[in-house]
């Protein structure tokens, strides 16, 4: 999923970002696909990248190309910082792993200055990943039983572009708007496409992992015909669809 979130970076950051900032926080960081987008658009701002995960934080360290950066291991519902601290507070992708909306979207608030802005996105989870929908389809045919068990792990994501919206207006965010982004891999063969997934990094992709060998490989074949072009042998393209949203910390 790092490829994709690289791809989507660059329109999330044009969306969220009206003019140059002098300071971002990047929530959830990962492992610094905002953040070396931004280094890019933004040379002169100062960066900082917060997760939960240290492996995360400290390869988005190693591979920013932000000169003013710096990397905090904490939580979205606990923010380490000081009121209105950042003039942007971003979020790319991760709105779905936050357990406590209500107090992310507070915290959030609160560490962005009173003229600033705070924006997130996340994949529709629903309808706008070929890649998870072809998974998810090529399961219930070929392996039933581990569709019914399967869990995407998208229960906490928003469903739609009103849904984010009315937490926005919940959390006090002024002047909301929201847009639908979209990004466009190609993969040179099936199995550019295919050998992530057996990486097991994600819920969907792990329970294809570990399948037996022979229920994995039906698994294979039906993506493989499900996919447009991926059963030709050679390059072929998904594109998939995020809701983005953008809001004034305060009414300026």
């Amino acid at each position: 999923m790092g490829r994709w979130s690289a791809k989507l970076a660059p329109g999330f950051l044009q969306f969220a970002c009206i003019g140059e900032p002098r300071s971002v926080l990047d929530i959830g960081c990962g492992t610094g696909s905002l953040l070396r987008v931004g280094a890019r658009a933004f040379p002169h701002s100062y960066f900082v990248g917060l997760d939960p995960y240290l492996p995360f934080a400290l390869q988005a360290r190693t591979t920013s190309a932000a000169p003013l950066s710096s990397f905090v291991i904490g939580t979205t519902e606990a923010l380490p910082f000081r009121d209105e601290a950042f003039d942007y507070c971003l979020s790319l992708l991760v709105l779905q792993e936050i357990r406590d909306r209500t107090a992310a979207l507070r915290e959030m608030r609160r560490v962005t200055h009173v003229d600033g802005i705070v924006a997130a996105c996340q994949w529709d989870f629903e309808n706008g990943m070929p890649m998870l929908s072809a998974l998810r389809e090529a399961l219930a045919v070929a392996v039933p039983n581990a569709y019914r068990r399967s869990d995407t792990g998208s229960a906490r994501a928003f469903t739609s572009l009103d849904e984010l919206k009315t937490h926005w207006l919940a959390a006090g965010f002024a002047h909301i708007q929201t847009t639908d982004l979209t990004a466009t891999m190609t993969y040179k063969d099936f199995s550019d496409f295919w050998s992530p997934i057996l990486s097991g990094s994600t819920p969907m992709s792990a329970i294809v992992a570990g399948l037996p060998p022979a229920a994995r490989e039906a698994v294979r074949w039906k993506v493989m015909e499900i996919v447009p072009g991926a059963a030709d042998g050679g390059s072929f393209a998904l594109t998939a669809r995020a809701f983005a949203i953008r809001g004034h910390s305060r009414d300026p």
